[in-house]
């Protein structure tokens, strides 16, 4: 018979697999809204907030719960302490998403932009993040937990790749200047959106082995 704490724990961890999967269609929603110059799909994605704020509060007041009243150790607490750094972290990939769709209203009122191919490869990249470190977390998949990790850092190139094609746009197209300033700060938001896929695959390791690798780069990586 499964007792308490692990019902329990796979209530959450449902929980957690069901907000990963709202974030992941507003993320996605926003990222097409975005490369698509969609502006009713953007006013979508920034008017859909609400249902994750809720989410969020429920399964936090579950873990404090939780938490008060079976007193977990070991693997249960870790598991515990993850999924709430992670429930917070999904919240806040959600608020991106809806920042990125706002800048694609404010871009829908200027000339379109035409992006170049690091927009398109770095919104695809993201979007793996965003599904595979929700996999990670469903199939505790420690290989998929770090590549999701690695993944992060092709994110950062096309980043800067990025910031050095707004600027040389901004330089030579002056009078469109703010379609490129509105494009690059949706880019910054996208590419946080990768940072936080990437927290999360730490939080999974966590839950799984206890390491703690925040701040610590990859195998073959510079630090």
């Amino acid at each position: 018979m499964i007792n308490t704490i692990e019902q329990e724990l796979v209530a959450i961890r449902r929980a957690v697999l069901s907000m990963g999967a709202s974030t992941e269609v507003r993320v996605n929603s926003a990222l097409d809204a975005f490369l698509n110059h969609n502006e009713t799909l953007a006013r979508t994605v920034r008017a859909g907030d609400t249902e994750i704020d809720e989410m969020e509060l429920s399964l936090e007041s579950e873990c404090v719960k939780l938490l008060a009243l079976q007193q977990p150790v070991a693997r249960d607490l870790r598991v515990i302490l993850a999924v709430m750094r992670i429930n917070t972290t999904l919240e806040r990939m959600a608020d991106l998403a809806r920042s990125v769709a706002k800048r694609t209203i404010k871009l829908a009122k200027v000339p379109a932009v035409d992006y170049p191919d690091d927009a398109h490869a770095m919104c695809n990249a993201v979007r793996r993040m965003v599904s595979d470190v929700i996999k990670a977390f469903a199939d505790n998949d420690r290989s998929l937990a770090d590549r999701v990790r690695s993944a992060d850092k092709y994110v950062d190139e096309r980043n800067r790749e990025l910031f050095a094609w707004a600027a040389r746009q901004s330089a030579s197209d002056s009078d469109n200047a703010i379609a490129y300033i509105h494009a690059l700060v949706a880019i910054r938001a996208i590419e946080r959106i990768g940072d936080l896929a990437a927290n999360i695959a730490e939080e999974i390791l966590f839950a799984l082995d206890g390491d703690v690798v925040r701040h610590q780069s990859m195998p073959g990586e510079s630090s």
